[in-house]
């Protein structure tokens, strides 16, 4: 980084009411008025002028910033890095949600900052995008985080070209590789009779079974408070979602609520019976830790034993525990019977969502109707998502017009 230096020069005789004032190093008064700003950078001055004193620090602040990283007046000859934290401030910053902002810098950190973060805008090509994506594959990337990165660089780059900085989007052309498909993780409807069987006097029972009954996400979970569930009406309404994550100002971690995933999100869920009962069952148990539930998240739904907000990463950590004594019951079943153990792949909370949803297509629920309960912004992304359980729906579906060619037989 290049040394600034500031000199200081301009009167102030013809304002004797500002004479005494004392300004701050760099900043000085014209005999009209106006306050006079100047700093030296890479050998050229740099003068600013205002009649508002904070306003000019203000603007001294930016012209610093600028020349320190090479922008001042012209950006055609930064890198990407710098373009990034450019692009994260002025359009950006006060546009999307903290999370979302979370999510640009920790893909750009660990995916591009040290790729092709140090080149130049001007030289970034179609290939060097390329040979990122296909390396992220060969490390076995989801296709799911390749595509965030893809988006995020083109967003990046066609605002550099809007702002005149390259004339082509070196995004425009690039093959994102073929995305492996495969099923997501469900419980059959033998391992849910055994994992509900398993959770049995867990602390954390009310929020699996609703899971399981509902298909909420794990934050939608943890966000429920009281006035969420209507025990006249047997429904729940989402309304907001909790996460625990990173400040990208102060750089702390805390909870914080935010509006859910999308505008379809937001919906009204119905109760079925028997976790209406669960719920009120824990509502008059929770007693005992409601009290040092915090006054910023009283009233929450779901808590630890503390009455603390819920972490996904400590849920996850409960379903490996509860994935784990599922496993030893098989075992057990299996020494006395002389075959082999049958293994339980991992749970999380996706897979109750995702099991949910199967559940509810295997009892034959309008595919429509899971999509709105699930949240989803689309029918065909339900439907993509449970191919694997339609097919099965749709076999049985047939098979009840069997009996329309019997005579064939």
């Amino acid at each position: 980084m290049n040394r600034i230096t500031e000199d200081n020069t301009g009167s102030a005789e013809a304002y004797p009411d500002r004479k005494k004032r004392t300004l701050p190093s760099g900043i000085s008064m014209r005999k009209d008025g106006r306050y006079q700003g100047r700093f030296t950078a890479e050998g050229k001055r740099y003068t600013l002028y205002d009649r508002d004193l904070k306003l000019l620090i203000k603007r001294m602040a930016d012209a610093r910033y600028e020349a320190e990283h090479g922008l001042y007046g012209n950006l055609t000859g930064i890198n990407l890095n710098t373009w990034f934290q450019i692009w994260l401030k002025e359009y950006k910053f006060n546009i999307v949600k903290q999370s979302t902002l979370l999510l640009y810098y920790n893909n750009y950190d660990r995916y591009i900052v040290h790729s092709i973060g140090t080149r130049k805008l001007s030289e970034i090509r179609t290939l060097h995008i390329q040979q990122l994506y296909n390396k992220m594959k060969f490390d076995n990337l989801s296709i799911g985080t390749i595509r965030i990165v893809h988006s995020l660089l083109y967003n990046l780059f066609n605002q550099a070209i809007i702002n005149d900085l390259i004339v082509k989007n070196p995004c425009t052309g690039v093959i994102i590789p073929k995305d492996d498909k495969r099923a997501p993780r469900v419980l059959t409807a033998d391992e849910q009779e055994l994992f509900i069987g398993c959770i049995q006097g867990n602390y954390y029972r009310p929020l699996y079974l609703l899971a399981l009954a509902t298909g909420l996400r794990i934050g939608e979970l943890a966000a429920l408070t009281w006035d969420d569930i209507n025990f006249d009406s047997d429904t729940l309404s989402v309304r907001r979602t909790l996460l625990y994550q990173k400040d990208i100002i102060t750089g702390k971690f805390g909870f914080r609520f935010q509006t859910p995933k999308s505008h379809t999100s937001i919906r009204t869920v119905p109760l079925l019976p028997d976790i209406r009962r669960v719920l009120l069952e824990h509502r008059c148990n929770q007693h005992s830790v409601k009290a040092v539930n915090s006054l910023e998240f009283k009233d929450l739904v779901f808590t630890t034993r503390n009455g603390t907000p819920i972490q996904e990463c400590y849920i996850i950590k409960r379903l490996e525990y509860i994935t784990k004594k599922m496993n030893e019951h098989e075992a057990r079943i299996a020494a006395t019977s002389g075959l082999a153990p049958v293994v339980h792949g991992r749970i999380t909370p996706h897979t109750l969502r995702h099991s949910f949803a199967t559940r509810a297509f295997e009892s034959g629920l309008a595919p429509k109707t899971v999509q709105e309960i699930l949240g989803h912004s689309s029918l065909s992304l339900t439907m993509d998502l449970y191919t694997h359980v339609t097919d099965d729906v749709k076999l049985k579906e047939m098979n009840k017009m069997s009996h329309l060619f019997r005579s064939l037989s």
